[in-house]
Order: C-alpha cells, then structure tokens, then sequence
C-alpha cells in the first residue's frame, strides 16, 4: 500500500475484509495518489476490489487486491450528467433538473415559488442580435443567483424565463425576495457596442406547501400566471398569486396565457 493512502481509511477496509471474511467492491473512489515520486497529491478515482482468499475451513488466508484507475470515464460521465441537468448558457439548472430537485417537498413549508422573465428581452435580442441576447441572459442569471441562499432552486426555463424555489419561505418574505430579485437585474449595467439598455424583471410568486405530486407543478403554474399579470400591469413588477386569486383564476387565463 502506498504511504499517501494509509490515512484515507483502505487499510480498515483491508481489515474489516481480514476479519468478516466479506469481500469489498469500491466503484470510482476518490483517493489521493502521488503519480509522481515526492510530487504534489492528485484525486484520481478508482475501482477497488478487496476479495478474500479462503482455506478449506473458511478462514481468511489473505486478501486479493485489485484497483482500476477509471479516473477520466468517471470525469467523462460526470461532466456529460452535469450537461444533461443544466443550461448550456448560464450553467443554472435546466427545467428537467428543476422538476427533479423540486419534486420531493422538505417540509410542509409554505415554501415560495418565483416565475421571472425579463422585460422586452425580444427588443434586446432582436435589435442587437442573439450574441447580444445571449450576454444579457448570462448577466440577469448572475444578478438572479447573487440573491439566492445555498438550498435555493434557481433554473433557466427556457427563453428569457426563470424560476426560483425558495424551501421555508412564507408569503411576507418571498414579497421581500422578489423585490431584491427585481431591484438586482434593475441595477444591471447592460451596454452593448456603446449603447446601454435598461433591463427590467417583471415576477409572479406562488407559495405552496401541501404534499403530494404536482404540487410544484401547480406553484409553477400559478407563478406563471401571476408573472403574466405583472407584465400586464406595466412590468417591472411583483405580483403574488395564490389557489383563491380571481386575477389568475378567472374564465379563460391559465398558466399565465390565455385560451
């Protein structure tokens, strides 16, 4: 056994082997090696297989080791999962991850659902080309995830539409974090071949807390409408929404598009 790797814990995996007779199978384990004699440590990923000799009684004679380096299809099927879950454009997550991360409530909350879409993002994109488009997404992403807690839920929907779960959070405080996600993409500095562009945020919130499937689903829905009447109102705005809203529950309006 390498020196390096004694205090990362292989050798009581050697022992529990030595002394159950019960074989040990590691898939990708991280373990530091020095590939290079006297050279710094580097985390490499390896198979490890610790597979008891035994004798005709059934005791432990010895232990057959063998690992396998699969550090870079580890690497590889890391990165293609990470591609699979998240937006190529701003790194967040895409609406696939979003629904998986999302679907499994934590508590019985209430918890806050906010729906965003950037305001005249079309002008933007339409005027000044896609790559102008593009770099607007990336800024109003970044101003979007400076405002976020650590178990936050932030996504890219798609187009120029965002979504925000916030676990714990009542009524009162996701009002109060939809106005410092709009204020934040407000006081974005968006200049592009000299000239500068205002940008706006317009969000609808939802708060939701009842078990069960669908209940993001339906929080979603119903932000989406409330984001809806936010741009309708003049935009620029928050609007929060809930299951007994007429605004969002009247003849005709769903999902925040009408019939």
């Amino acid at each position: 056994m390498l020196p390096e790797v004694v205090p990362q814990g292989f050798l009581e995996k050697l022992d529990r082997v030595y002394q159950t007779g019960e074989p040990f199978i590691g898939r990708a384990m991280p373990i530091q090696l020095q590939r290079v004699a006297n050279g710094e440590l580097e985390q490499r990923f390896i198979d490890l297989i610790y597979q008891p000799i035994l004798d005709e009684s059934g005791n432990v004679t010895g232990i057959f080791v063998q690992g396998n380096d699969v550090t870079e299809a580890y690497q590889l099927a890391q990165e293609v999962s990470y591609q699979a879950a998240h937006d190529s454009l701003t790194g967040l997550s895409n609406r696939r991850d979003f629904a998986e991360k999302t679907d499994n409530l934590p508590s019985a909350g209430p918890h806050a659902l906010l729906y965003m879409d950037i305001d005249h993002f079309k002008i933007v994109n339409d005027r000044c080309g896609h790559a102008a488009g593009d770099q607007l997404l990336k800024e109003v992403a970044s101003a979007i995830a400076h405002q976020c807690q650590s178990d936050d839920v932030l996504a890219r929907l798609g187009g120029d539409e965002f979504a925000l779960v916030r676990w714990n959070c009542g009524r009162e405080d996701s009002a109060a974090l939809a106005e410092s996600l709009r204020r934040a993409v407000k006081d974005i500095d968006f200049v592009w071949k000299s000239r500068r562009y205002g940008v706006t945020l317009s969000v609808g919130i939802a708060c939701f807390g009842e078990a069960g499937a669908g209940a993001t689903e339906q929080a979603l829905g119903l932000a989406d409408a409330a984001c809806f009447l936010a741009k309708e109102k003049g935009r620029n705005r928050t609007q929060i929404s809930s299951t007994t809203d007429e605004e969002v529950n009247r003849p005709g309006f769903a999902g925040g598009r009408f019939f």
